[in-house]
């Protein structure tokens, strides 16, 4: 159970946050949040595995450690939930700070996306 909190809540925290932030999930279905919420647990679950494993050292099966040793857990869900925090601030920074310009031809006609 321990488990299941520390690797599948924390992305629907992150989704949250990132549409309170970025404000891009006006119009989505049902289908495209589903997929959202797998991406979302991957690459955070990564993200957080790969920072226990390196930084940390930690070695042995995640999900053992974290049903069996509760301090670890609570590291673990502090790790995750801080880095649902700060994914999304920094999808809106790099989005406030940098603009990207499409530009295409249609029919001899020049347009700019921005």
């Amino acid at each position: 159970m321990i488990s299941f909190l520390c690797l599948a809540i924390p992305p629907i925290l992150l989704l949250y946050i990132r549409s309170k932030v970025v404000g891009k999930n006006e119009h989505k279905t049902l289908e495209n949040r589903i997929v959202e919420y797998c991406f979302a647990l991957l690459f955070l679950n990564f993200i957080a595995i790969s920072i226990t494993y390196l930084v940390f050292h930690h070695s042995g099966r995640l999900q053992s450690a974290l049903n069996d040793k509760t301090v670890f857990a609570f590291h673990y869900l502090v790790l995750v939930i801080v880095i649902s925090i700060i994914v999304p601030m920094m999808e809106y920074f790099f989005q406030k700070s940098f603009s990207v310009k499409h530009k295409f031809v249609r029919n001899n006609v020049k347009y700019t996306k921005i």
